[in-house]
């Protein structure tokens, strides 16, 4: 189920990001690992792999495994985990993301988003990816850029779920 993001779960959403420690400055195509003030431990059961994020994609707390495949472990109340990817915006444009996604828990969910720091950061801008199962799924959201869009920013992929969730063959194509 993919629903844009309730008022409520938008303010729990924006805690945790700005709990994370994540700057809103443009990331280069590097490998990031989370420097946030509250670790973001593996989850349970789950081979966390190797810290690191999809090609061309900057990765807070996330851990790349051997299938190619992105693990966003599960969070704690006051942690995030995401990935992002640096993005050229155009006004008035959409950008669509595709990608598949799976989870070993109930309660997983998926945030994707258009950010460029607190001046681009609007909740209409935001999906929720929901009903994630144990089996990859594929899921597409469009999201718009809207009239006041800059001419930079990146597309983010977050989880504040209590679960773990794998995600791979991400596509943002601009329509």
């Amino acid at each position: 189920m993919v629903r844009l993001l309730s008022a409520r779960l938008w303010w729990i959403a924006l805690l945790a990001v700005a709990s994370c420690g994540c700057s809103p400055q443009p990331s280069t195509s590097e490998t990031h690992t989370s420097t946030s003030a509250v670790p973001v431990p593996p989850a349970k059961d789950v081979p966390p792999g190797v810290p690191g994020a999809l090609d061309g994609w900057a990765g807070f707390g996330t851990y790349k495994q051997a299938d190619g495949s992105l693990l966003l472990p599960s969070a704690s109340p006051t942690a995030v985990v995401l990935t992002r990817k640096d993005l050229a915006l155009h006004k008035k444009a959409h950008y669509e993301i595709s990608l598949q996604a799976k989870t070993t828990g109930a309660q997983a969910a998926l945030i994707l988003d258009l950010y460029n720091g607190p001046d681009y950061d609007f909740a209409e801008q935001d999906a929720v990816i929901q009903g994630l199962t144990d089996t990859y799924k594929p899921y597409t959201v469009t999201i718009p850029a809207g009239t006041n869009a800059p001419s930079t920013g990146f597309v983010r992929i977050y989880s504040v779920s209590p679960s773990p969730i794998w995600i791979k063959d991400v596509q943002v194509i601009e329509k």
